[in-house]
C-alpha cells in the first residue's frame, strides 16, 4: 500500500527546465560565456549552484563571476516564470484526485525556496502539498538522495510505502538511492489518471 507520493517539480509537474537553462544561458552570455550543447545536456536537472560550481572547475569562469552570474539568473528566473507559467487546473484536478484516496503528497525540488514556491503558486497547486522541500533545505542536492531521505523523515513514512515521480537522471538515481519505488516519465505530459491507476492498483474513473 502507497501512503505517500513524492514528486520532483521541473520536468514532471511543470515544464520548466528548459526556462531555468535559457535563463542561466543569458546570465552566462551577459558575462560573455557560452556553453557547448553536451555540457548544456550534462547540467541538466542540476541545481544552478552545482552548474557554475562545475564551471568554475572547468575554468570557464571564477568563483566571483559565479555568484555575479548566480543573482542574475535568479532575477531572470523569476521574470520568466511570471511570464511562462500559469494555472493548471487539469492537473490540480489531478492532484487532488490521488488526495481523495487518502494520498498525501509532497514536492522535492532541487530549485531554490523563491522559485519552488513561486512555480507552484502560479501553477494554482501550492496548497495541495503536505510539505516542500527545496535545495536550500539540504546539504547536498540530487543526485544525492538526501533531499528524499528528509522527506522521509518528515512524512514519517516506510520508502517502500511512497513513490517518487522523477525525470531526470540526477533525480531518477536519488530517488532510487533513497529507496523508493520510482516511478519515471519524460514530461508533465505523462501525467495522468490511468498512470497513476496502473501504479497504484486502483480503479479507473473517468475525472
Amino acid at each position: 500500500m502507497i501512503d505517500w507520493i513524492f514528486f520532483d517539480l521541473d520536468g514532471v509537474l511543470v515544464d520548466s527546465r528548459q526556462l531555468h537553462m535559457n535563463a542561466l544561458k543569458q546570465a552566462l552570455a551577459h558575462a560573455g560565456v557560452s556553453l557547448e550543447e553536451e555540457l548544456t545536456k550534462y547540467l541538466d536537472g542540476l541545481p544552478t549552484k552545482t552548474k557554475l560550481q562545475l564551471l568554475v572547475e572547468r575554468g570557464l569562469i571564477d568563483p566571483d563571476m559565479a555568484k555575479k552570474i548566480n543573482n542574475h539568473k535568479q532575477i531572470l528566473t523569476i521574470e520568466l516564470l511570471n511570464q511562462n507559467i500559469s494555472s493548471n487546473p487539469k492537473l490540480r484536478n489531478l492532484l487532488l484526485e490521488l488526495k481523495s484516496y487518502g494520498l498525501k503528497l509532497a514536492v522535492c525540488s532541487n530549485a531554490i525556496r523563491s522559485t519552488l514556491d513561486l512555480t507552484l503558486q502560479q501553477l494554482g497547486i501550492h496548497d495541495l502539498f503536505e510539505f516542500t522541500i527545496s535545495n536550500e533545505d539540504v546539504s547536498e542536492p540530487k543526485p544525492s538522495p538526501e533531499i528524499y531521505l528528509k522527506s522521509l523523515k518528515i512524512a514519517q513514512a516506510h520508502s517502500y510505502r511512497v513513490i517518487i515521480v522523477e525525470d531526470s537522471p540526477h533525480g531518477i538515481k536519488a530517488a532510487v538511492a533513497s529507496g523508493c519505488q520510482v516511478m519515471q516519465v519524460q514530461s508533465p505530459l505523462d501525467l495522468s489518471w490511468d498512470l497513476f491507476c496502473d501504479y497504484l492498483k486502483i480503479q479507473k474513473k473517468a475525472l
